[in-house]
């Protein structure tokens, strides 16, 4: 049994992250940053996994260490919000 256990968002702008999940699609907001300029911002998920086996249906023991696996890097561009009142 293989599950993921941490999620490590790098953002790109010297800041990390570490969660038990993944996040979720907009607008739930699971999982923010702010970015204090504008640029382009090499960013990257982390995933950690553990691994659990048994033998015979056993009981389950857990196997020693984790394994990272990251994703390849996506380039995020950082521009200027300006906010507009509308009535």
């Amino acid at each position: 049994d293989i599950t993921p256990t941490t999620y490590t968002w790098d953002f790109g702008d010297g800041t990390t992250t570490t969660t038990t999940t993944p996040g979720a699609p907009y607008p739930d907001l699971d999982i923010t940053h702010t970015y204090t300029r504008t640029g382009t911002y090499p960013t990257r998920l982390t995933t950690t996994w553990t691994a659990d086996f048994r033998v015979n249906n056993g009981p389950w023991q857990r196997v020693n260490g984790t394994v990272d696996m990251p994703s390849p890097t996506t380039d995020l561009q950082v521009r200027e919000a300006t906010p507009v009142l509308t009535d």
